[in-house]
């Protein structure tokens, strides 16, 4: 009985898997010394060693997990619970340390023919698994319930918003959990970023191991107050792995890229200490981590501008909205590239601040 995915598995996630070995067994005997009845410890563990051991092997010998399993809890209730909580935990634990879906999708597969083969039959685990994980919504509990204990424990979720590119951070205090919504009071510089961005972002912490973002239901400017709802999981958020801001530049700039296998034409994305980005409607040989040469001119000030020269190796290119985003990085630090972002860092934040103004 294989799974799909079996082989990418092995091949790519085979030694992280096994990271989670001794884990799953832990909470296996921990689980079991909370029965009403004993257990052996050595027999637990020699169970559960080979139902971890046979996640990925592609024919198992089903009937001797599934009398091992019968032997050591016989009753139905107690062993339906710690399979559910053993195998859910186990795709938890494993979607936190990998942010490939397909992977995690695959796991999700490696786990269910596991449950199919102790119970001896399939069931809907796999699909309704694989429904949470696209749609992101994949918890350790419903998010509306998590916020209700981190608002008991006066616990305030930090928000990250990009405003003109600009990573804009606040630490929230959760107002009120309604039935399919929360309210959180932030300052006006958090909601004007959220309103650019369309959505609250925020930062994974004690109680939610991956960033989230929600739908914006409105906004209490008086009171500074949000209401959001529909929070899911976002494993595509990297703003908040930054090293450095970023910041939109403050005019259209044209700019020249030239490699070892051709040129291109674009125009300057977003601009940082450690390097740039470029949209273009071209497309190169550029290989990854190849050096490449950039030429442009970028304003410094109202009547100034400086050309500019750099060494930069191409990190990734990615779709962009009809548009390939070149993202490349320095290979080494640029004096005026960091003067010139640390002014447009400054003229972006005094450009927000001056917004505020206007509401109060």
């Amino acid at each position: 009985m294989d799974f799909k995915g079996r082989q990418e598995l092995v091949m790519n996630c085979e030694d992280s898997i096994l990271k989670l070995r001794a884990k799953f067994i832990d909470d296996g005997i921990k689980f079991c010394r909370q029965l009403t009845f004993i257990v052996p410890h050595d027999q637990v563990k020699i169970c559960l060693e080979n139902i971890f051991d046979t996640l990925l092997i592609q024919t198992p010998n089903a009937q001797q997990l599934q009398d091992d399993l019968n032997n050591l809890i016989p009753k139905s209730n107690a062993k339906d619970e710690l399979v559910n909580f053993l195998l859910l935990n186990l795709i938890l634990r494993f979607s936190r340390s990998c942010d490939n879906s397909a992977f995690v999708g695959y796991f999700v597969n490696a786990v269910s023919r596991m449950k199919e083969i102790l119970y001896n039959s399939k069931d809907n685990q796999e699909t309704a698994v694989k429904t949470m994980i696209d749609t992101g919504m994949f918890f350790y509990e419903d998010p509306i319930n998590t916020f209700t204990r981190m608002k008991n424990a006066k616990a305030k979720p930090e928000f990250l918003n990009l405003y003109d590119g600009l990573n804009i951070k606040y630490e929230a205090e959760i107002l009120e959990v309604k039935e399919d919504s929360v309210v959180f009071r932030v300052d006006m510089m958090q909601i004007l970023a959220m309103k650019q961005d369309g959505k609250g972002f925020i930062l994974p912490n004690s109680f939610f191991s991956k960033p989230l973002c929600a739908d914006i239901v409105n906004y209490n400017i008086v009171n500074k107050g949000v209401t959001l709802s529909n929070f899911l999981r976002n494993t595509s958020m990297y703003a908040y792995k930054r090293k450095f801001q970023r910041i939109l530049p403050n005019r259209f700039t044209k700019i020249f890229i030239k490699g070892k296998q051709g040129n291109l034409e674009g125009s300057l994305y977003d601009i940082s200490e450690g390097g740039i980005s470029v949209l273009s409607s071209q497309t190169t040989n550029f290989q990854h981590g190849e050096e490449v040469e950039a030429n442009f001119d970028i304003l410094m000030e109202p009547d100034k501008s400086k050309s500019v020269s750099l060494k930069l190796k191409l990190v990734t290119e990615l779709a962009y909205k009809g548009y390939i985003r070149y993202c490349l990085e320095l290979t080494k630090d640029d004096e005026t590239i960091k003067d010139f972002t640390q002014r447009r860092i400054k003229e972006t934040l005094d450009e927000l601040r001056s917004r505020i103004n206007l509401y109060e």
